[in-house]
């Protein structure tokens, strides 16, 4: 533990920023891949396409359950 306030050095921070830009480079390049290589479709049949609905759903709903699972137990063994 710090016993004193220091300031942080640039130096300590940059392989930790060039990671975090490296990530969101790499991420932003495949998300932009998928945009532009997808058939151009109206958001009027996204909006009404079923399975795409059924997707959302499971997602928020497992999304739910994880979060659920998670807290309950964490919450008993804090108290304990």
């Amino acid at each position: 533990m710090a016993t004193r306030r220091q300031p942080l050095a640039f130096g300590w921070l940059l392989p930790g920023l060039t990671a975090a830009i490296v990530l969101v480079v790499v991420a932003l390049a495949a998300f932009l891949a998928l945009w532009f290589s997808a058939p151009e479709t109206s958001w009027n049949a996204l909006i009404r396409d079923s399975y795409l609905w059924h997707v959302v759903r499971f997602s928020f709903w497992q999304a739910f359950l994880s979060a659920l699972f998670s807290v309950l137990p964490a919450i008993f063994l804090a108290r304990a």
